[in-house]
Protein backbone atom coordinates (compact mmCIF):
# COMPACT_ATOMS: atom_id res chain seq x y z
CA UNK A 1 0.00 0.00 0.00
CA UNK A 2 2.25 2.73 -1.51
CA UNK A 3 -0.34 5.46 0.53
CA UNK A 4 -0.12 3.92 3.48
CA UNK A 5 3.68 3.35 3.80
CA UNK A 6 3.65 7.37 2.98
CA UNK A 7 1.83 8.05 5.51
CA UNK A 8 3.89 6.54 7.93
CA UNK A 9 6.98 7.51 6.73
CA UNK A 10 5.90 10.85 7.28
CA UNK A 11 4.98 10.18 10.88
CA UNK A 12 7.89 8.47 11.70
CA UNK A 13 9.81 11.56 10.02
CA UNK A 14 7.44 14.11 12.19
CA UNK A 15 8.91 12.41 14.92
CA UNK A 16 12.94 12.87 14.00
CA UNK A 17 13.76 9.22 13.31
CA UNK A 18 14.57 8.20 9.78
CA UNK A 19 12.55 6.02 7.90
CA UNK A 20 13.46 3.90 4.92
CA UNK A 21 11.11 1.73 2.72
CA UNK A 22 10.17 -1.54 1.44
CA UNK A 23 7.27 -3.13 -1.32
CA UNK A 24 8.01 -6.68 0.07
CA UNK A 25 9.85 -8.97 2.01
CA UNK A 26 12.67 -9.06 -0.77
CA UNK A 27 13.28 -5.60 -0.73
CA UNK A 28 12.75 -5.21 2.81
CA UNK A 29 15.66 -7.92 3.46
CA UNK A 30 17.93 -5.55 1.18
CA UNK A 31 17.37 -2.62 3.06
CA UNK A 32 18.26 -4.29 6.32
CA UNK A 33 21.85 -6.08 5.13
CA UNK A 34 22.62 -2.58 3.49
CA UNK A 35 21.63 -0.55 6.38
CA UNK A 36 23.80 -2.86 8.88
CA UNK A 37 27.13 -3.16 6.40
CA UNK A 38 26.18 0.65 6.76
CA UNK A 39 26.40 0.89 10.21
CA UNK A 40 22.83 2.42 10.39
CA UNK A 41 21.24 -0.94 11.40
CA UNK A 42 17.22 -0.29 11.84
CA UNK A 43 16.01 -0.44 14.67
CA UNK A 44 12.04 -0.98 14.03
CA UNK A 45 10.47 -2.68 10.64
CA UNK A 46 6.79 -2.07 10.42
CA UNK A 47 5.22 -4.52 8.59
CA UNK A 48 1.51 -4.55 7.20
CA UNK A 49 -0.90 -7.13 7.97
CA UNK A 50 -1.44 -8.85 4.72
CA UNK A 51 1.97 -9.52 4.98
CA UNK A 52 1.79 -12.50 7.67
CA UNK A 53 3.60 -12.59 10.92
CA UNK A 54 6.15 -15.08 9.08
CA UNK A 55 7.32 -11.98 7.44
CA UNK A 56 8.45 -10.33 10.61
CA UNK A 57 10.30 -13.38 11.86
CA UNK A 58 12.09 -13.71 8.30
CA UNK A 59 13.06 -10.03 8.62
CA UNK A 60 14.13 -10.14 12.25
CA UNK A 61 16.02 -13.55 11.10
CA UNK A 62 17.71 -11.56 8.16
CA UNK A 63 19.27 -8.69 10.42
CA UNK A 64 20.19 -11.45 13.39
CA UNK A 65 21.94 -13.23 10.71
CA UNK A 66 24.16 -10.17 9.98
CA UNK A 67 24.92 -9.54 13.78
CA UNK A 68 22.74 -7.18 14.57
CA UNK A 69 19.75 -8.42 16.99
CA UNK A 70 17.60 -5.45 18.23
CA UNK A 71 15.40 -5.13 15.28
CA UNK A 72 11.82 -4.79 16.45
CA UNK A 73 8.77 -5.88 14.42
CA UNK A 74 5.65 -3.22 14.83
CA UNK A 75 2.75 -5.20 13.21
CA UNK A 76 0.25 -3.14 11.20
CA UNK A 77 -3.38 -3.83 11.77
CA UNK A 78 -6.66 -2.47 9.68
CA UNK A 79 -9.34 -1.01 11.87
CA UNK A 80 -12.27 -3.27 12.85
CA UNK A 81 -11.40 -6.15 10.58
CA UNK A 82 -11.80 -9.93 11.27
CA UNK A 83 -8.72 -10.81 9.72
CA UNK A 84 -6.90 -7.85 11.96
CA UNK A 85 -8.79 -9.36 15.01
CA UNK A 86 -7.32 -13.27 14.28
CA UNK A 87 -3.88 -11.35 13.59
CA UNK A 88 -3.62 -9.48 16.71
CA UNK A 89 -4.55 -12.22 18.43
CA UNK A 90 -1.86 -14.31 17.30
CA UNK A 91 1.23 -12.11 17.55
CA UNK A 92 2.07 -13.29 21.10
CA UNK A 93 4.15 -9.97 22.67
CA UNK A 94 4.39 -9.12 19.66
CA UNK A 95 4.07 -5.16 19.20
CA UNK A 96 1.00 -3.90 16.86
CA UNK A 97 -0.88 -0.88 15.98
CA UNK A 98 -3.69 -0.18 13.90
CA UNK A 99 -4.27 1.44 10.82
CA UNK A 100 -4.93 4.81 9.98
CA UNK A 101 -1.50 5.39 12.37
CA UNK A 102 -1.39 8.09 14.50
CA UNK A 103 1.24 10.28 16.18
CA UNK A 104 -0.09 9.42 19.53
CA UNK A 105 0.07 5.54 18.67
CA UNK A 106 3.91 5.55 17.34
CA UNK A 107 4.92 7.60 20.72
CA UNK A 108 3.51 4.63 22.52
CA UNK A 109 4.27 1.86 20.34
CA UNK A 110 8.02 3.46 20.29
CA UNK A 111 7.81 3.28 24.20
CA UNK A 112 6.86 -0.06 24.63
CA UNK A 113 9.62 -0.82 23.02
CA UNK A 114 11.70 0.82 24.90
CA UNK A 115 11.07 -1.27 27.19
CA UNK A 116 11.38 -4.57 25.83
CA UNK A 117 14.79 -3.52 24.64
CA UNK A 118 17.34 -0.80 24.99
CA UNK A 119 16.98 1.71 22.02
CA UNK A 120 19.57 4.77 21.21
CA UNK A 121 18.54 7.71 21.89
CA UNK A 122 18.04 8.68 17.82
CA UNK A 123 15.64 6.11 17.92
CA UNK A 124 12.82 7.74 20.37
CA UNK A 125 10.44 10.58 19.65
CA UNK A 126 12.49 13.86 20.53
CA UNK A 127 10.23 15.51 22.17
CA UNK A 128 11.47 16.25 25.44
CA UNK A 129 8.34 19.30 26.99
CA UNK A 130 4.56 19.29 26.30
CA UNK A 131 2.20 22.21 26.76
CA UNK A 132 -0.71 20.90 28.52
CA UNK A 133 -3.54 23.77 28.01
CA UNK A 134 -1.76 25.94 25.53
CA UNK A 135 -4.47 27.21 23.20
CA UNK A 136 -2.77 26.71 19.47
CA UNK A 137 -4.86 28.90 16.46
CA UNK A 138 -3.57 27.24 12.88
CA UNK A 139 -4.36 28.84 9.89
CA UNK A 140 -3.25 26.42 6.98
CA UNK A 141 -5.48 25.87 3.85
CA UNK A 142 -4.09 22.32 2.61
CA UNK A 143 -5.91 20.18 4.56
CA UNK A 144 -2.96 17.48 5.06
CA UNK A 145 -0.63 19.81 6.64
CA UNK A 146 -3.61 21.02 8.71
CA UNK A 147 -4.30 16.93 9.81
CA UNK A 148 -0.14 16.91 10.53
CA UNK A 149 -0.32 20.18 13.16
CA UNK A 150 -3.07 18.65 14.94
CA UNK A 151 -1.41 15.73 15.37
CA UNK A 152 1.73 17.00 16.51
CA UNK A 153 -0.02 19.51 18.59
CA UNK A 154 -2.37 17.00 20.34
CA UNK A 155 1.10 15.18 20.88
CA UNK A 156 2.40 18.43 22.62
CA UNK A 157 -0.38 18.20 24.66
CA UNK A 158 -2.33 21.13 23.27
CA UNK A 159 -5.83 22.70 22.39
CA UNK A 160 -5.73 23.52 18.67
CA UNK A 161 -8.37 25.19 16.08
CA UNK A 162 -8.04 25.12 12.55
CA UNK A 163 -8.86 27.83 10.05
CA UNK A 164 -8.09 27.59 6.54
CA UNK A 165 -6.95 31.50 5.85
CA UNK A 166 -6.00 34.48 7.14
CA UNK A 167 -9.76 35.74 7.40
CA UNK A 168 -10.49 32.74 9.12
CA UNK A 169 -8.04 33.31 11.77
CA UNK A 170 -8.90 37.19 12.74
CA UNK A 171 -12.40 35.68 13.36
CA UNK A 172 -11.14 33.15 15.58
CA UNK A 173 -9.51 35.26 17.21
CA UNK A 174 -12.24 37.48 17.53
CA UNK A 175 -14.30 33.94 19.20
CA UNK A 176 -11.73 32.75 21.48
CA UNK A 177 -8.32 33.70 23.52
CA UNK A 178 -5.34 31.97 22.32
CA UNK A 179 -1.75 31.51 23.30
CA UNK A 180 0.24 31.03 20.07
CA UNK A 181 -0.27 31.70 16.23
CA UNK A 182 0.65 29.08 13.30
CA UNK A 183 0.41 31.03 10.27
CA UNK A 184 1.09 29.14 6.78
CA UNK A 185 2.12 32.06 4.55
CA UNK A 186 0.40 31.40 1.31
CA UNK A 187 -3.23 31.45 1.71
CA UNK A 188 -6.44 32.47 -0.19
CA UNK A 189 -8.37 35.32 0.88
CA UNK A 190 -6.30 36.63 3.31
CA UNK A 191 -2.78 35.20 3.00
CA UNK A 192 -0.07 35.14 6.55
CA UNK A 193 1.63 38.36 6.05
CA UNK A 194 -1.99 40.70 6.17
CA UNK A 195 -3.46 38.59 8.37
CA UNK A 196 -0.31 39.21 10.73
CA UNK A 197 -0.46 42.87 9.61
CA UNK A 198 -3.92 43.47 10.90
CA UNK A 199 -3.06 41.35 14.25
CA UNK A 200 -0.08 43.60 14.67
CA UNK A 201 -1.87 46.76 14.08
CA UNK A 202 -5.60 46.37 14.43
CA UNK A 203 -6.48 43.84 17.12
CA UNK A 204 -5.00 45.36 20.54
CA UNK A 205 -5.52 42.37 22.35
CA UNK A 206 -2.83 39.92 20.39
CA UNK A 207 -0.47 42.70 19.28
CA UNK A 208 2.00 40.74 21.50
CA UNK A 209 0.58 36.92 20.92
CA UNK A 210 4.04 34.53 19.16
CA UNK A 211 2.71 34.40 15.38
CA UNK A 212 5.17 31.41 13.83
CA UNK A 213 5.52 31.31 9.78
CA UNK A 214 5.18 27.87 8.92
CA UNK A 215 6.23 27.90 5.08
CA UNK A 216 7.39 25.57 2.31
CA UNK A 217 10.18 28.45 1.35
CA UNK A 218 13.54 27.35 3.40
CA UNK A 219 15.10 30.89 1.82
CA UNK A 220 17.30 33.48 4.27
CA UNK A 221 15.00 36.19 2.34
CA UNK A 222 11.31 34.18 3.39
CA UNK A 223 13.09 34.16 6.92
CA UNK A 224 13.57 38.16 6.69
CA UNK A 225 9.87 38.57 5.09
CA UNK A 226 8.67 37.07 7.97
CA UNK A 227 9.86 38.55 10.34
CA UNK A 228 9.65 42.03 8.95
CA UNK A 229 5.77 40.94 8.50
CA UNK A 230 5.81 40.62 12.32
CA UNK A 231 6.05 37.23 12.81
CA UNK A 232 7.90 36.07 15.79
CA UNK A 233 10.10 33.20 14.45
CA UNK A 234 9.77 30.50 11.13
CA UNK A 235 9.23 27.13 10.44
CA UNK A 236 10.11 25.63 7.12
CA UNK A 237 7.81 22.28 6.06
CA UNK A 238 7.63 20.03 6.89
CA UNK A 239 7.49 20.23 10.48
CA UNK A 240 8.76 17.88 13.28
CA UNK A 241 7.10 17.47 16.65
CA UNK A 242 11.02 18.53 17.60
CA UNK A 243 10.95 21.69 16.30
CA UNK A 244 7.86 22.45 16.90
CA UNK A 245 8.13 21.89 20.47
CA UNK A 246 11.78 24.02 20.08
CA UNK A 247 10.25 27.14 18.73
CA UNK A 248 6.75 27.05 21.43
CA UNK A 249 8.90 26.49 24.00
CA UNK A 250 11.08 29.90 22.66
CA UNK A 251 8.02 31.73 22.97
CA UNK A 252 6.20 30.81 25.70
CA UNK A 253 8.14 30.80 28.26
CA UNK A 254 10.20 34.25 26.82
Amino acid sequence: DVIGRSALSLDLSHLGIQVDQAENEIQAIDCIHNAIEQNRPFNFVFVASDQGNSVSSHLVQASTGKGFTNLIPVQLHKLNTESAKSSIESCDHQLSITEPVILKSLVEVIHQAKVQKQLPAGTQPSVNETFPGCRVLVAEDNEVNQLVAEEILLLLGCEVTLVKDGQQALEALKQSPYDIILMDVQMPELDGYEATHVIRTQQSDYMSIPIVAVTANAMATDREKCLAAGMNDYLSKPITASQLAGVMAKWLHA
